[in-house]
C-alpha cells in the first residue's frame, strides 16, 4: 500500500493535513501539485481539490481518495 498526499505549499489545510499524518504516524509522499511532475500525477488521479489523500494498492491502483483534512483518527480510519 502507498499513500500519496497532493498539497500546494500555500495551502493552509494542507500543512495541518501534514501534521495529522505525522501525529498518526502514516508513512505517505508528498506531492506538490505546483510542480511539473506533481501536476502530471494530480491530472493523473483527478484531484480538484487539496489537500487530497490517494491510497494506492501494491500494483499502483487507486484504492480511494479524500480531499480535505481529516482529523489524526479519522486518518487512521481511512488508511
Amino acid at each position: 500500500m502507498r499513500v500519496l498526499k497532493f498539497f500546494s505549499p500555500h495551502c493552509g489545510p494542507c500543512r495541518v493535513m501534514e501534521q495529522n499524518l505525522k501525529e498518526a504516524n502514516i508513512e505517505y509522499e508528498s506531492i506538490n501539485v505546483e510542480e511539473d511532475a506533481g501536476d502530471v500525477l494530480a491530472d493523473k488521479y483527478d484531484v480538484k481539490g487539496l489537500p487530497t489523500i490517494i491510497v494506492l494498492n501494491d500494483d499502483g491502483a487507486m484504492i480511494k481518495q479524500h480531499t480535505g483534512i481529516l482529523t489524526v483518527e479519522n486518518l487512521k480510519n481511512f488508511i
